[in-house]
C-alpha cells in the first residue's frame, strides 16, 4: 500500500468528523445546523491516519473528534483511537486525543473512558442558564442549559478533567460577568476560553457592554487571586498579557491557529478543508468537492487527489507576509492575529484573507484589557510572570518583563524604582490628588514597559 503524501509533511495536528448528528440545534454553529445522520468513512480515516504517522515531520501529533457532536459515535471513537494508538507506534509517534463536547452525555463509561484515555476535553457552555439557553437548545426548542450543568457535575464528581468554552452573542453579553462568577464559585473551573459569535451585530454599543463586563471580570480575577491565592486563566486575555510581556520575533507572522499549514480538518467523506469550520455539513460528496476551500480528497482507492484550493493558496499567503490591511495595527505588533480566523472570514466576507471590521475592534479591545490587567496586578502588588507562568522570563524589581530594554534605559528604571515605592506605600492615607497623580505613574509605568 503506497503510503507517500507529502500533504501531511508539515501536519501537526488534525481534526477528524466522526458524525454530522448532533444532539442540540444551537442556532449560531458554523456547520449551518445542518445534522444529518453520516458518519465518518473508517477505511479512508485508516488511510488518512496512516499517511499522516508516516509522512509527518512532527513526532508529538494532536488529534481532535469533532462533529456534529462527536460523542454520539462513542464506540466508534474508542475503537479509532486504539487504531490510531497502534499506528502511531508503529512509526514511532505520539498522539494526544481531545474532543469538543456539548456535555449532553456523560454516562460512567464514557467518562471513565475518557480518564483512562487522557482525553482532552472542551465542553461548550455559554454560561449562567439565561445565557446558554438563549442559543444552546434541544431540536424541540427546549434549553439544554440543565442537562449540561447535571452532567459537569459527573465530570467533576469523577475527576474527569474537562475545560470549558463560551460562545458570546450580542444578546448575551449582560451575563458574561455572571457567568464568570457562576464558572468560578459554583463549578470551580478557574480556566475558560471565549470568542464571539461574529455573524451577531456587533455594534458600537455591543463591544461597550462587552468593555464593561471585561472590567468586571478582570477586577474579580485580582479579588481571587489576592484572596485564594488561585490565578484565573482567562485564555484569550491571558495570550495578549503574554504576547505583551514576550515580544514576538519579527518575522514571526502565521495565521495563530495553523489552519492550511500544520493544522486541517477531515468530513465524514473524507474531504479535508484548511479546518473543520470551513466544511458545512449536508452537502453531498460531489458538492463538496466542487468548492474552492476544499484541499482534497480521497478517491475509490483511497488515493489522495490534491484539488489545488484557491483558498488554500491565500491562507498560505499569510505565512511569510503581513496582510496590508494589518500591517500598521497595532496588533500586530504583538500577537499573531493577520486577520483573525481565516474560516469566519471567509464565511463572512466569501475571502479567507480579509478583516472583519469586527474581529479588529474585538482584538483590539483584547489587547487593552490585557494592558488593563497588567497595570491593575502590578497596582495590587501581585507578581505578575508567576500569575501567568512565566518565571522562566527575566524580571524586574517590580515582577515586569523587561527584555524590550536590555539594557534598561534610566528613565524606564526610574519609573519602575517610583512604582515600587508607590505600591510599597498602599496602606497609608493618601488625599484625592495622590491617588490620582500615584495612579499616573503607574500607567505611565506600564506603558513605558510596553512600549505604547
Amino acid at each position: 500500500m503506497k503510503l507517500q503524501n507529502e500533504f501531511y509533511k508539515n501536519v501537526k495536528a488534525m481534526s477528524y468528523d466522526l458524525t454530522e448528528s448532533c444532539s442540540l440545534n444551537c442556532d449560531y454553529c458554523f456547520t449551518h445546523s445542518c445534522h444529518e445522520k453520516k458518519v465518518l468513512d473508517q477505511s479512508i480515516f485508516k488511510k488518512s491516519i496512516e499517511e499522516w504517522c508516516c509522512n509527518s515531520i512532527h513526532n508529538s501529533l494532536e488529534l481532535t473528534w469533532w462533529g456534529g457532536e462527536p460523542y454520539i459515535e462513542f464506540e466508534t471513537m474508542k475503537e479509532l483511537t486504539k487504531y490510531c494508538k497502534e499506528i502511531a507506534t508503529k512509526y514511532n509517534k505520539s498522539i494526544a486525543f481531545g474532543a469538543t463536547t456539548n456535555g449532553v452525555q456523560a454516562s460512567d463509561e464514557m467518562l471513565k473512558w475518557i480518564r483512562d484515555n487522557n482525553i482532552a476535553t472542551l465542553i461548550s457552555l455559554d454560561g449562567i442558564k439565561e445565557a446558554h439557553d438563549k442559543h444552546r437548545k434541544f431540536p424541540n426548542g427546549v434549553g439544554s442549559w440543565d442537562v449540561i450543568y447535571k452532567n459537569i457535575q459527573k465530570f467533576k464528581d469523577t475527576k474527569t478533567s474537562f475545560s470549558i468554552r463560551a460562545s458570546i452573542s450580542v444578546d448575551t453579553l449582560p451575563y458574561l460577568f455572571e457567568s464568570f462568577k457562576f464558572y468560578i464559585n459554583e463549578l470551580k473551573v478557574y480556566a475558560f476560553a471565549f470568542s464571539p459569535v461574529h455573524e451577531d451585530d456587533w455594534n458600537d454599543k455591543a463591544f461597550e457592554i462587552l468593555e464593561e463586563q471585561l472590567d468586571k471580570i478582570i477586577d474579580y480575577a485580582i479579588k481571587i487571586k489576592k484572596e485564594k491565592d488561585i490565578s484565573v486563566d482567562l485564555y484569550h486575555i491571558n495570550q495578549n498579557v503574554k504576547a505583551l510581556l514576550k515580544p514576538k520575533k519579527k518575522d514571526d507572522f502565521f495565521n495563530p491557529c495553523g489552519a492550511g499549514n500544520t493544522f486541517f480538518g477531515m468530513a465524514v467523506d473524507g474531504t479535508i478543508w484548511p479546518c473543520h469550520r470551513f466544511n458545512k455539513h449536508g452537502l453531498s460528496f460531489e458538492e463538496r468537492i466542487k468548492k474552492e476551500a476544499c484541499v482534497g480528497y480521497y478517491d475509490k482507492d483511497l488515493t489522495y487527489i490534491d484539488l489545488k484550493s484557491p483558498v488554500l493558496a491565500d491562507v498560505l499567503t499569510l505565512l511569510p507576509n503581513i496582510n496590508d490591511h494589518c500591517k500598521d495595527c497595532i496588533i500586530q505588533k504583538y500577537i499573531n492575529c493577520n486577520t483573525g480566523c481565516v474560516a469566519t472570514n471567509y464565511d463572512l466576507t466569501g475571502c479567507s484573507t480579509k478583516c472583519l471590521n469586527s474581529n479588529c475592534v474585538y482584538q483590539k479591545i483584547l489587547l487593552d484589557k490585557a494592558k488593563e490587567f497588567i497595570y491593575k496586578l502590578l497596582k495590587n502588588d501581585i507578581k505578575i510572570l508567576d500569575y501567568f507562568g512565566l518565571q522562566g522570563m527575566n524580571n524586574a524589581t517590580c515582577n515586569c518583563y523587561q527584555s524590550q530594554f536590555n539594557p534598561v534605559p534610566e528613565i524606564v528604571a526610574k519609573f519602575l524604582d517610583l512604582s515600587r515605592r508607590i505600591i510599597a506605600t498602599n496602606d497609608l492615607e493618601k488625599t484625592d490628588e495622590q491617588i490620582r497623580l500615584e495612579n499616573e505613574v503607574l500607567q505611565r509605568t506600564v506603558n513605558m514597559l510596553l512600549n505604547k
